[in-house]
């Protein structure tokens, strides 16, 4: 069974390794890649999740448009 959290796929990572297993057969049975596998070996404690990237607000990105209601209605029909 696979670990469910970081702690325990880091702690299971170093437990085999030093079982004996090398780094290719971590990352397969484990299914993550090599800095996974990498940092998993060099720290006890995996790192703590990155802060996602401030997004710009939704109602900023688009300028705005004044005077609209204010124009003329179009007709299709002259």
């Amino acid at each position: 069974m696979l670990p469910k959290t970081k702690v325990d796929l880091c702690t299971a990572l170093r437990r085999d390794a030093r079982a004996g297993l090398s780094n290719r057969a971590l990352q397969r049975k484990y299914g993550v890649g090599i800095l996974a596998v990498k940092r998993a070996l060099e720290s006890a404690r995996p790192e703590p999740p990155k802060e996602p990237a401030p997004r710009a607000r939704r109602l900023l990105a688009h300028p705005v448009v004044v005077g609209l209601s204010d124009a003329p209605a179009l007709t299709v029909n002259s």
